[in-house]
């Protein structure tokens, strides 16, 4: 299941919009506001379900990587799973993660 929007811009339009975009994107980083996303336990344990499945969209672990979680415990198990996944996942540890997220939401 792709978790992400999938509507990615790629190729000629990626390349044509990047002197735009880029500026914006440097000026949005200087604004005060929220940089994180809320996240549930579930949706955690799923971005790495997904990942372990081969079931996730083309650009769900990038996104799960690279997005801050508002909640400090699911991010510190976020940035546990970025150090145990790609290029050379550790699947034992990632396994382990996402059912140390399942707790959470029971806890």
């Amino acid at each position: 299941m792709q978790r992400t929007s999938g509507n990615a811009i790629t190729g000629w339009a990626a390349v044509l919009l990047l002197p735009i975009v880029l500026p914006i994107g440097l000026i949005a980083q200087l604004l005060p506001g929220k940089k994180t996303v809320d996240r549930t336990p579930e949706d955690v344990a799923g971005f790495i379900g997904d990942f372990l499945d081969g079931t996730g969209g083309a650009w769900d672990w990038d996104e799960f990587e690279c997005v801050p979680i508002t909640d400090p415990r699911l991010d510190a198990i976020r940035q546990k799973a970025v150090r145990v996944g790609p290029p050379n996942p550790n699947l034992e540890e990632l396994r382990r993660l996402a059912s140390e997220a399942l707790t959470l939401s029971n806890g």
